[in-house]
């Protein structure tokens, strides 16, 4: 079938967030998700996640994955907030606090 040649094509390579970089998309997205969800800043998680797994990662390399990441989904966060803005009713919460635009 044409979509099982696709998927074992796209299977054989891993996707790279960072242009010419070493680590894979799931490694960037675990960064961001342990900065984000889980309230882990990067000295920490390249502190103690990365010094036990005996990554040798500067912080500074993170961090410039963590803008890069950032910087790809530039697009798409434009695109929710325009969709949002057409929508005619987004979801509200009975606290009384007035909403902002913008």
């Amino acid at each position: 079938m044409k979509g099982e040649a696709y998927c074992g094509e796209a299977a054989s390579f891993p996707i790279r967030t960072i242009d010419k970089g070493s680590v894979t998309t799931e490694f960037v997205a675990a960064v961001l998700v342990n900065k984000y969800c889980d309230h882990l800043p990067v000295y920490r998680q390249v502190r103690r996640m990365f010094k036990n797994m005996k990554l040798d990662i500067a912080e500074s390399s993170v961090c410039r994955w963590r803008d890069v990441a950032g910087d790809q989904l530039d697009d798409f966060v434009k695109l929710m907030k325009s969709e949002i803005k057409q929508s005619y009713c987004v979801n509200t919460d009975g606290s009384g606090r007035p909403l902002h635009p913008g």
